[in-house]
């Protein structure tokens, strides 16, 4: 299963991305997108749960 890391702003793209998401996940399987909001169980170190997300993507897109 590919894992997509999607990365994106809250403040211009983040309506984009959660259809992107969820067109991803249709095609690829439940589980294939990291997409913070989504993904980042709260009280979890947001910047080691980044960084470990993107270690082990197969697939990065960027949302500008």
């Amino acid at each position: 299963m590919p894992v997509i890391f999607l990365s994106y702003r809250r403040a211009d793209t983040g309506g984009y991305a959660g259809r992107l998401a969820d067109s991803l996940e249709k095609r690829f399987g439940k589980g294939s997108v990291f997409q913070d909001v989504d993904t980042i169980v709260p009280g979890t170190n947001f910047i080691q749960a980044i960084d470990a997300a993107i270690a082990r993507c197969q697939v990065l897109v960027v949302l500008i």
